[in-house]
């Protein structure tokens, strides 16, 4: 071989030294994208980062989600926690996502910090319609809480897929272990986009003019109460009023948003113990 053959062939040793090691090395930052466990995709289980059969040793990764009942309100925000555990390990890492029934699209918008804890957003070129959460920095953190808004349609169920990394630290990819979990949330069936017709009962509009509607209702004791107000597509338009409401008859007016034009809504009360929605018909 010659010397110059020798050179070159000694540059793409180095080169490819460098990168492997960089590949390594950038996972304990951000994850590669698309390494969740998803349908369609592998995790860092069975690439060449961390080369391990998933879920085969004592640990493991759960997805928790805010809502205790596992449902959405399109439009609304909620947290997703991410927590991977198994004894005597230090470091950890994780990455997420979200797909719609079709498996076709991440629904919803990922947030990037909760109480200034921040997690990265890996990109990926083999899935350019999902969306990513994971760990920026890998370090003694086996936990993460980040916001996710709710799409503002029903979409149906949607599903999250995590992966985490229980990490032994020692800088290279051999020794770790990969787990994978999913958790499936579904559109809350008592808010206004399912049922509709005019209700009677505690819940009743008084008046309804120009840029302001007053609504009526009654109910035994405190309790929460949410008001919001949808397009015939079940799309959130405007929250009226979500916070505990007092004992007895309420009588409250609100101002429709700027942005709410003339046509037929859907206008949404939901209790504790019932949801009733009504058609409305508004003149700007």
């Amino acid at each position: 071989m010659s010397f110059r053959n020798s050179t070159i062939a000694a540059i793409l040793l180095i080169l490819t030294i460098v990168f492997s090691y960089s590949d390594v090395f950038t996972n304990e930052v951000q994850p590669v994208a698309a390494r969740t466990g998803a349908p369609s995709e592998t995790t860092c289980g069975t690439s060449t980062s961390h080369n391990t059969t998933p879920n085969t040793f004592t640990g493991n990764v759960t997805i928790t989600f805010s809502d205790p009942n596992l449902k959405y309100i399109p439009g609304d925000t909620y947290d997703v926690t991410v927590t991977v555990s198994e004894v005597t390990i230090t470091e950890w890492g994780f990455e997420l996502t979200a797909l719609d029934e079709a498996n076709a699209l991440t629904p919803g918008t990922f947030l990037a910090e909760k109480n200034g804890k921040v997690t990265s957003s890996p990109i990926s070129g083999t899935f350019p319609n999902r969306k990513y959460r994971a760990h920026k920095d890998a370090d003694e953190n086996n936990t993460w809480t980040f916001p996710w808004i709710a799409p503002s349609t029903n979409i149906g169920c949607i599903t999250f897929y995590a992966a985490g990394n229980a990490s032994n630290n020692n800088n290279l990819s051999s020794g770790d272990h990969i787990y994978t979990s999913s958790l499936q949330i579904c559109a809350d069936s008592t808010n206004g986009i399912f049922s509709s017709g005019n209700n009677e009962g505690s819940f009743n509009i008084q008046s309804l003019v120009y840029n302001q509607i007053t609504v009526e209702y009654n109910h035994s004791g405190i309790e929460p109460v949410r008001i919001s107000l949808y397009d015939l597509n079940g799309k959130l338009l405007q929250t009226m009023l979500n916070e505990n409401s007092l004992q007895g008859k309420q009588v409250n007016t609100f101002k429709l948003a700027n942005t709410i034009g003339s046509g037929m809504f859907l206008i949404n009360y939901s209790s504790a113990a019932q949801s009733i929605t009504k058609k409305i018909f508004i003149q700007k």
